[in-house]
């Protein structure tokens, strides 16, 4: 239909509350652990992995980063599965599919 159609998703969360529902589904809390400032600029100057993923994905880190459905939902209709659920379900199977 040549224009730009994000999938339909549940609501937006940060992705810090996303890795909270699953730890709260483990029954669990999660500990996190951020790099910012000073570090950081040190860390993509003694690794080149660093250096290339900051390069990349940069602009991430600029500006909030929202996925809006809201046209493909206008134009389709959708139900979505809410994170919890889908968190549940993903869980269960790990849990029944170990490696």
């Amino acid at each position: 239909m040549g224009q730009v159609w994000h999938v339909p998703n549940a609501e937006t969360l940060t992705t810090r509350r996303f890795v909270e529902l699953v730890f709260e589904e483990l029954g669990t809390t999660p500990r996190f652990h951020m790099t910012r400032g000073l570090m950081l600029k040190v860390l993509t100057l003694i690794s080149p992995k660093m250096r290339e993923l900051m390069r990349e994905k940069s602009f991430q880190f600029e500006a909030p980063f929202i996925v809006d459905h809201s046209k493909y939902e206008r134009t389709f209709g959708t139900e979505t599965t809410p994170h919890r659920e889908a968190i549940r379900q993903t869980l269960d199977w790990f849990l029944e599919n170990p490696r």
